[in-house]
């Protein structure tokens, strides 16, 4: 506060100057603004605005009561701090009828000198907290202004609540995802929104949200499977950077997940058509080395050492496009398949991944023997290999277990 101002009224001319020269001594930085007649107050103050009143009670013409009823009611002026003087009205009865009237404190006449600098000194600091209180309810209030009209401009159904899970505002989308009036969701507790299972489900995330915070989400159903939505919660936190609340946002997501869905088979679809034929191009590929090998008894010494470079260059080449083309589309429709088995099972070598992701598209033993240029026995032998490795029992379906991941 750059200057301080205290307004001192009483009608008695000596008691003006007695203060102000108390004032000059203890506090010389201080203006101190004298006014004997108090039929003007309101114009005195909207004019020197002090931060601090110190008013006799008995005068002529105005009572000092009357006069702080009057400031009290002036919106402007309800925070200044208001000491009453007086040599008469000094009992218990009249301190609580200064305060109730709107007096801050009461001094009595004749006062010690630090008395008054002291209580002035209180009543300024009184002051300050009081307008700084103000201007942080102020920004307070337009905030939560700002986040009401926020909550209400979003289609999506939203709902804050305290990290107890009682509902404190929410939108009329949510008001319509619920089916209840708002009377009846305003403090009631947000979990019983939902059936047992999800409630506990929404408390756990809630939980792990609270303690590591940030942003989550995640999916659920809704009470008939018929719906998933999508929630997307976010701390609210107080000025100290602590929870306060749950600030949540739900999207029906079914519509993009049966899209998705009808992608994914459909990919799945053509993961297959492509396996299968990649094998019919295989078969084709043996065919024609088997040709080629057999006529090798019909050429001489240099012809035969041409075929065999020719088959074993096309045979390599061969394997290697064939495999970088399945396992692209693979990958194309189970992005997390190699991530999540390198997680379960770091120690499968790179053919027991590759026959990982063959099995998990249920291909027989002949099958995969022809995309992978190996004979059946040997791959039902690294099957029986693998098994072992993934700590499969007897009755397990090695392809059932795969679909897992």
């Amino acid at each position: 506060m750059d200057e301080t101002r205290i307004l001192v009224i009483d009608d008695d001319p000596v008691m003006l100057t007695t203060i102000e020269s108390i004032f000059k001594v203890y506090e010389p930085g201080f203006e101190i603004i004298l006014l004997n007649r108090p039929d003007n107050v309101i114009e005195i103050i909207e004019k020197r605005k002090p931060q601090v009143i110190i008013t006799d009670w008995e005068m002529l013409g105005k009572s000092g009561i009357e006069v702080i009823q009057e400031v009290r009611k002036h919106k402007y002026f309800d925070l200044i701090p208001i000491i009453m003087s007086t040599g008469v009205k000094n009992s218990s009865e009249n301190l609580m009828t200064a305060l109730a009237a709107g007096a801050n404190d009461l001094i009595i006449k004749p006062f010690d000198n630090l008395i008054l600098i002291a209580r002035s000194r209180s009543m300024l600091s009184l002051s300050m907290t009081l307008h700084d209180l103000r201007a942080q309810n102020a920004i307070i209030s337009e905030n939560n202004n700002f986040i009401r009209s926020l909550i209400r401009s979003i289609p999506q159904p939203l709902v804050y609540y305290t990290i107890e899970g009682i509902i404190m505002d929410f939108n009329d989308a949510f008001i319509n995802f619920t089916g209840l009036n708002a009377e009846k969701l305003r403090g009631a507790l947000v979990y019983r929104r939902f059936n047992s299972e999800h409630a506990d489900y929404h408390l756990k995330m809630d939980s792990e949200l609270i303690k590591n915070g940030g942003l989550i989400n995640y999916e659920t159903s809704n009470e008939n499977e018929a719906k998933f939505l999508l929630f997307s919660k976010t701390l609210y936190l107080d000025t100290l950077c602590n929870p306060e609340g749950i600030m949540c946002v739900m999207t029906d997501v079914s519509e993009v997940r049966r899209v998705n869905n009808e992608i994914l088979e459909n990919k799945k679809r053509e993961l297959v058509s492509s396996a299968l034929r990649l094998i019919q191009i295989s078969e084709q590929n043996d065919k024609l080395i088997r040709d080629l090998t057999s006529i090798q008894v019909h050429t001489n010494k240099k012809g035969t050492e041409i075929i065999q470079k020719l088959i074993k260059e096309y045979n390599s080449q061969q394997h290697s496009m064939t495999w970088q083309e399945f396992e692209m589309r693979f990958e194309n429709v189970y992005e997390s398949f190699y991530q999540r088995l390198k997680e379960e099972f770091p120690g499968l070598s790179n053919s027991e991944k590759k026959l990982c992701a063959l099995l998990r598209l249920n291909l027989s033993s002949k099958e995969i023997a022809t995309l992978t240029s190996q004979d059946a026995k040997s791959v039902d032998m690294a099957r029986y290999r693998l098994r072992k490795k993934l700590g499969l029992a007897q009755e397990q379906n090695l392809s059932d277990y795969l679909n897992q991941f």
